[in-house]
């Protein structure tokens, strides 16, 4: 004959208590994998509205980012963050990669007017950790007497021009060095990056703010937001990129308005010689190849 064993009601109480208080603290403990939050990817561009005083005046300015290529260095892929301009002219950029421990600065690439000045790390710069909990700080230093400390926050609700995003991880980090100090709480996006930005610079005890906010973004090939301006509605050249084969060109990731919202179009031009001006050539929707003119001129190639 079988027994049915009643369990008091108060030890049943106290056992879901526990079991409901395990899970609301596995859920709050965690460990984030930053990686996914800051995608390293070739032709990933994020398009930014800052706001900064100038001059005792408040101002809003367009700023953007572009991941403009690869390169390996030690068996390990690493990304160059800044636009790539052949006869590097008023260029910054920097070369990222992410590994186990976290997101690693290999270098810099400083060119201003024609001369380039590239700093190299040996061994990197752990600029971001790889992975933390809700609540838990990490702090480092790096060569030259600089400390580092991230923390990360929450994971909360966040909008911005580029829309509005659900689990957002909301860090902070702050960089030390002598009498100079940079406080950064961020907002930052699976799949897409830091959506939003909130900064203090402190340079021999003057304060400076700045604050970004994420107005469009290519993230995997994916447009998220829109660049198009109330005054210009129907195409922004603010995500474009330039391709070179040759005395052939292509610009891509213009962005148009269509019927279903903003999409990509590209434009293809081929340079005339007698004219010495890109001659227009074709145009469609999408991702353009880079068309390939020989250029008969001896000395005069644009290919990059």
């Amino acid at each position: 004959m079988n027994r049915i064993r009643k369990i008091p009601m108060m030890h049943w109480f106290l056992s879901a208590m526990m079991l409901l208080l395990f899970f609301l603290m596995a859920e709050d403990s965690y460990a984030v994998d930053m990686m996914g939050y800051y995608p390293l990817e070739d032709g990933n561009i994020w398009l930014n509205s800052k706001t900064y005083m100038e001059e005792g005046q408040t101002r809003t300015k367009r700023s953007r980012e572009i991941i403009s290529g690869s390169l390996m260095l030690d068996s390990s892929e690493v990304f160059i963050l800044g636009e790539m301009e052949p006869e590097c002219w008023q260029m910054k950029a920097s070369a990222l990669a992410w590994d186990s421990e976290g997101l690693k600065l290999f270098g810099l690439i400083d060119c201003d007017e024609g001369a380039s000045e590239v700093q190299v790390f040996d061994p990197p710069l752990l600029y971001f950790p790889r992975a933390l909990d809700f609540g838990e700080s990490q702090t480092w230093s790096v060569a030259g007497g600089t400390e580092i400390t991230a923390t990360l926050e929450a994971m909360e609700d966040v909008s911005v021009p580029a829309g509005t995003f659900q689990d957002a991880v909301r860090f902070f980090r702050l960089v030390e060095q002598g009498g100079h100090s940079e406080a950064c709480r961020s907002w930052s996006v699976e799949g897409i990056g830091v959506v939003k930005q909130e900064c203090e610079f402190t340079d021999d005890g003057e304060t400076k703010e700045e604050d970004s906010e994420l107005i469009a973004a290519i993230a995997g090939g994916m447009l998220i937001g829109s660049p198009l301006l109330p005054e210009d509605p129907l195409s922004a050249l603010d995500l474009a990129t330039v391709s070179m084969d040759g005395c052939g060109m292509v610009i891509n990731n213009i962005v148009a308005q269509g019927a279903g919202g903003p999409e990509f179009w590209w434009a293809s031009f081929q340079f005339d010689l007698q004219t010495a001006s890109w001659a227009f050539r074709d145009v469609g929707p999408g991702v353009g190849a880079v068309p390939s003119y020989p250029c008969d001129y001896e000395g005069l190639d644009f290919e990059s």
